[in-house]
């Protein structure tokens, strides 16, 4: 049976692959039947590319899937998300909310606000764990326009300083 348009469902904010054309599987890395970040949903609502439909049947609109990604996943993401599909990235969910992985490129992007405060020792850790992972390490700065500049960040060695004595 070939599928046309991809369905998914949500109950209580959480969305379900109901059908979806092997394309769109493949590309997204999706299975049938299986839960869907919410980031993904509502990219793939608002490209017009899934229908939603709730528990009864009826259809979700966007807003609906915005409420659920507040609720549920770090809201920013989308932008990148969205900003890196659109550069032609295949990209997966990374191991926190605020984490995506371009797949094939070995890049973790770590996705932050203008006006996140993050302290040194906890980016440190961040890029410590993607750089022993095999991982290269951008962060996402996205702005409130939703504009997404990246930042490549990696970890320098500083040779010990010897005092000399005069």
């Amino acid at each position: 049976m070939s599928v046309d348009k991809a369905v998914f469902t949500i109950v209580n904010c959480r969305i379900y692959v109901k059908q979806a054309p092997p394309e769109l599987c493949e590309r997204f890395n999706i299975i049938e039947n299986q839960e869907v970040n919410p980031v993904l949903a509502l990219y793939l609502l608002n490209t017009k590319s899934i229908e939603v439909i709730d528990e009864y049947g009826n259809s979700v609109d966007i807003s609906r899937l915005v409420g659920c990604l507040n609720k549920l996943v770090y809201p920013t993401l989308f932008f990148v998300f969205q900003d890196l599909v659109r550069r032609g990235k295949k990209i997966v969910f990374g191991e926190y909310d605020n984490e995506l992985i371009i797949v094939g490129e070995k890049i973790l992007v770590y996705v932050m606000d203008e006006d996140s405060v993050v302290r040194a020792a906890d980016l440190y850790s961040v890029v410590d764990r993607a750089i022993k992972q095999g991982y290269r390490v951008l962060i996402a700065v996205v702005d409130m326009h939703g504009d997404v500049t990246y930042y490549e960040v990696g970890k320098m060695t500083f040779p010990k300083i010897e005092r000399r004595e005069m």
